[in-house]
């Protein structure tokens, strides 16, 4: 489960925008953690691209807090999960990326890995 994020203006992502009517002037944004903001489309009464924070709030809290680790979901718990299910039925949006980066432990040591299609190009995340 990626850890830390790319974002660049990538041209998937441009005729995605286009596509639902968005306009898609996107800084690029390298080594983006979790809690930090992230252009993502939404279909709330129609699409929207807007900046959001790269969390999810469980819905037994006041707030924002990091003392729960929520910015990644394993597909086979997201519709078994108290904090996952609602969320995951109801408030769903894309995430354009270009990268993800994953660690590898090895030896007490951790190495960042970076995934990205081969082509250089963009994919999108479900959120």
């Amino acid at each position: 489960m990626c850890g830390r994020l790319n974002i660049i203006a990538d041209p998937l992502a441009q005729l995605l925008m286009q596509a639902v009517g968005q306009r898609y002037a996107v800084t690029t944004k390298l080594n983006v953690a979790p809690t930090e903001s992230v252009p993502v489309l939404r279909y709330e009464d129609g699409w929207s691209l807007t900046e959001m924070r790269w969390w999810l709030v469980p819905c037994w809290s006041d707030g924002p807090s990091t003392k729960f680790s929520m910015f990644n979901a394993r597909s086979e718990t997201l519709t078994k999960s108290r904090a996952y299910r609602e969320p995951f039925t109801s408030r769903r949006c894309i995430i354009p990326v270009s990268g993800y980066y994953e660690w590898r432990s090895s030896a007490g040591q951790r190495q960042p890995m970076y995934f990205t299609p081969e082509d250089g190009s963009g994919f999108l995340l479900a959120g």
